[in-house]
């Protein structure tokens, strides 16, 4: 009996009826429950997504002619590659609500993720769409939930650059191809430093690795010398029009690059092991896949599982080693820097970052496998509807958690209409999420629950964090932001820590003495029944000293809004 093969033969008219019916569904329906995460909730969970919105609508606001805000941000000096997200939320807040613009921009997210890399596996292999919901399962991840937008667009990004650099290997190089890569470049420079290195590294990589294997295959008899120069020419025609098309980028990159060098520290450390194992054992369930909690490592490890599955099929069936050699040299590159990158480099948390890349890389080096023709009609169907299983799995995994901070969210969501519009505030966490209360989360996507409560009030939070920072292209003014004072520290990460402890160290009147700004509102969340009184009394006598309780949330509680008492 012959074993089940994945080349199946079929003409050109089949992959395109294939990748119409066949994949269409499955891919769809992986998109839909993606989308459902984002729509049927009035909160898509993420620790940063409400700093974002709140600073771009803000200055929205301001270029509108809102004399208010335009007291609070500005546009940061110098260039700053994470524009992508804020362009993006900036131009849909002309046509819709801030909150409705974030909705948008997660939905053209997930289908710009769906669309480039299906755009990549079929530059690879013109039936590969069917491991394109295999892929998509990569585009809901752990940076994604801690609202790290650009970084999360950079996989879009470097998805279509590949494509349109591997469909284009073996054309002319010229003045034309240089623009095509000048175009992807500027793009990814503006979404994150991080696309364009890893985009130019990726696009030249595997052009270099095809032009040497190309080499080799000629099997030409040479000197040794010649064989060195034959090489270094081959790979330089098809190198030059992206480094050349990269170079303004670059340039670009590099100075903010300098001009950052030592403005903003961001915690972690840059040194360490050569190795940390425990990334190999994360790195084996696919963490990084594992967005809110522990539940979903059942839909990360069973797509482990499936992606061996594939490659042991394709095995099977004459893998084709020596093409697949780029893009396994590329997805070899992920997982190198993986494991080996500091956890901090240029900026924090990066080997959670990079290892949905890499999966997502392990999944294009399976379309570069592929055999000729077309794979068999069970196995068109077995794979691409596992993957879909597999995403609306981890879309019902992940529903309990978002449900369970949405009710928290909802709570102290209620003390917003109580904030008068133009009004300063800062909120104060008393805890975090502790054995599941007050929801299951493995980050903490309320922590700033001030921006959004400002959002809706059209206020200003004076703790958004990302607004005073000097990597982002909005920041609020010179004086203004309080989180150093606040916290009683000029390192922004300290005094953010400080303020985010148990409970939080907070110095309300030396900010005001120091900056001449009031804050007008506090909002207060948490369970302050956990405490013994004495570790909140510093805290009680500043709101006492200058506050007055206005409101306290129903039914639990939870979050108490306290106004200055001469507002």
């Amino acid at each position: 009996m012959s074993s089940p093969s994945l080349a199946g033969g079929g003409s050109p008219k089949g992959h395109r009826r294939f990748s119409l019916s066949l994949v269409a569904v499955p891919s769809v329906v992986a998109l839909l429950a993606h989308l459902a995460l984002v729509w049927c909730f009035d909160l898509f969970p993420t620790v940063d997504g409400p700093a974002h919105v709140h600073l771009v609508h803000a200055f929205q606001q301001a270029l509108s002619g809102d004399e208010f805000y335009r007291t609070f941000v500005e546009l940061s000096r110098g260039f700053k590659p994470n524009l992508a997200s804020q362009l993006i939320l900036f131009s849909l807040m002309w046509v819709v609500p801030p909150l409705v613009a974030e909705k948008l921009f997660l939905s053209a997210y997930f289908a710009g993720f769906a669309l480039g890399g299906g755009y990549a596996l079929r530059a690879l292999h013109p039936a590969a769409l069917f491991l394109l919901p295999l892929l998509m399962f990569t585009s809901f991840t752990f940076p994604l939930a801690f609202g790290f937008y650009n970084f999360s667009l950079s996989a879009v990004v470097l998805f279509t650059w590949f494509g349109y650099s591997w469909r284009r290997r073996g054309a002319e190089s010229g003045g034309r191809l240089a623009a095509g890569h000048l175009v992807f470049a500027t793009v990814a420079c503006v979404t994150h430093v991080f696309a364009l290195a890893a985009g130019l590294a990726v696009v030249a990589g595997t052009l270099v690795v095809h032009a040497l294997v190309a080499r080799d295959e000629e099997g030409a008899r040479r000197s040794f010398a010649q064989t060195i120069s034959a090489h270094l020419v081959a790979c330089w025609r098809p190198v030059w029009p992206v480094l050349v098309g990269s170079a303004p980028a670059l340039i670009a990159a590099g100075a903010f690059l300098l001009d950052r060098r030592g403005a903003n520290r961001i915690s972690g450390d840059v040194a360490g092991a050569l190795i940390e194992l425990g990334r190999l054992e994360e790195l084996a369930y696919a963490s990084s896949l594992v967005a809110y909690a522990r539940t979903e490592l059942a839909a990360s490890s069973a797509f482990v599982v499936l992606l061996l599955a594939s490659f042991l099929l394709i095995l099977r069936s004459g893998a084709t080693w020596r093409r697949a050699l780029p893009v396994a040299a590329a997805g070899g590159f992920f997982v190198v820097l993986y494991l080996f990158v500091p956890p901090l480099f240029v900026v924090r948390w990066m080997p959670p970052r990079i290892q949905p890349l890499a999966y997502g890389w392990i999944v294009l080096w399976l379309a570069a496998l592929l055999p000729p023709g077309s794979p068999r009609r069970r196995w068109r169907f077995v794979v691409p509807w596992s993957g879909a299983g597999l995403v609306v799995l981890a879309t019902v995994l992940r529903w309990g958690s978002i449900a369970d901070v949405n009710a928290v969210y909802h709570e102290i969501a209620s003390v917003a209409p109580a904030v008068d519009k133009h009004s300063t505030l800062i909120s104060l966490r008393l805890h975090p999420p502790v054995r599941g209360r007050p929801y299951s989360a493995r980050v903490d996507p309320l922590i700033q629950v001030g921006s959004r409560i400002a959002t809706l009030t059209s206020s200003i939070d004076l703790r958004n964090f990302q607004g005073q920072s000097m990597s982002h292209p909005i920041r609020l003014r010179s004086g203004v932001g309080a989180t150093r004072l606040l916290g009683g520290s000029d390192d922004l990460l300290i005094a953010d820590a400080r303020l985010n402890a148990v409970p939080p160290r907070v110095d309300l009147a030396t900010y005001e003495r120091e900056t001449g700004v009031d804050v007008d509102y506090v909002v207060v969340w948490g369970f302050r029944e956990w405490f013994e009184p004495s570790l909140l009394l510093a805290l009680d006598r500043q709101l006492e000293a200058g506050y007055e309780l206005t409101l306290r949330s129903q039914p639990r509680g939870l979050a108490t809004l306290y106004r200055r008492r001469d507002r």
